[in-house]
This record gives structure tokens, sequence and C-alpha cells, in this order.
């Protein structure tokens, strides 16, 4: 386990912007996929996957509607391979939680239930990537002043506040990006 809760010194601090497909965006209500703790909750349970097995240090995080921003540190492997992972993993878990909820959907969520069917289906039979837009955006940080030392958002610290019926991701995730964006300014 990769949970270190003591601080880390920070090299190689990168922002990474994650997008829904296009495909997504265009229809309507799916487009704002991250408005649902539910959805976001199967991206903080990939995020704990690979927090834990070491792949990357996360030290920030912001859900918007349609897309997700990160700032992590990894040095171990190619960060664009474990991105892809990462959102490969999200892709499927958040999918599979959709073709469940399909079903559950009343008339009234006729045209949002079309839409679901559409992209559930291209992914079944087609296209894995009809979730995640290809082109990921990476920005290396380099900080206005020296941060000697910055603490990591643990596995433990998602866990636990993925147990609090009342969470904010964005209390939890905001405070350490708010931060080091401040101090690249």
């Amino acid at each position: 386990m990769h949970d270190s809760s003591s601080p880390a010194t920070v090299n190689n601090l990168y922002f990474i912007t994650l997008k829904l497909s296009q495909e997504l965006r265009d229809s309507g209500s799916l487009a704002e996929i991250f408005d649902k703790r539910k959805y976001c909750d199967e991206f903080i349970k990939a995020i704990i996957f690979f927090i834990e097995k070491g792949h990357f240090l996360l030290y920030g995080f912001v859900f918007l509607s349609d897309q997700i921003h990160l700032i992590i540190n990894s040095e171990k492997e190619d960060l664009h391979f474990i991105i892809q992972r990462l959102k490969d993993r999200c892709a499927k878990e958040t999918l599979v939680l959709m073709g469940k909820n399909l079903n559950s959907m009343d008339d009234q969520d006729n045209r949002k239930q079309q839409s679901l069917r559409k992209i559930f289906n291209i992914f079944l039979n087609e296209d894995e990537s009809v979730f995640w837009n290809a082109d990921d955006s990476y920005m290396n940080i380099t900080l206005k002043e020296t941060i000697e030392k910055i603490s990591p958002i643990t596995s433990d610290m998602i866990i636990s506040h993925l147990a609090d019926e009342n969470r904010n991701y964005l209390h939890l995730g905001a405070s350490a990006f708010t931060k080091i964006m401040m101090e690249t300014i």
C-alpha cells in the first residue's frame, strides 16, 4: 500500500484534465455525469486503487459536470499509461452502474434513457472509448515559490470521506488543489 500520511517532497506535479467524450457531452443530461455523487464515487474508487498500488500521489482534484481536474505526482511509470488505465477502470465501472440504472428509470426519463442505452450499447458492442475524450491535457506545474513539503491526499482520507453520507468532494480535493494552483501564479 502506497498510502503515506507523512509529507512528501514534491518534484514533478502535473495538472491533468480528463474530459468526457464529445458524444457524452452532446447528449444533454448525460453531459453532467459528475454532478451525480454515485458517478463521482466510481471515479474516486478508481483513484483509491491507483493510490494504493503506488502508481501516483494525489495532491488535489476537482469534479466539474463533464470533466475532472487532477494534480498528481508520479515518477514510477509512464504517466500517460497510468492515466489511461485509470480512465479505463473508471469508464467500465461507471458504465456498469449506468446500465444497472437503466431499468429503474421511469417514463419521464425516456429521452435520457434512450441516450443512455445508445451509449451503453456502443460501449458494450463497439468502442470502449465512448466515455472519455482521447485527448487529455497534461501540464507540468512549476511552483512560483518552493513548497518543500505538501501532504498528498491518502487513500485512507478518501475512504473515510466515502463513508460520510454528507460528503462533498469539493471540500476534500479542492483545498490542496487551490493552494498549489495559487503557488503557480
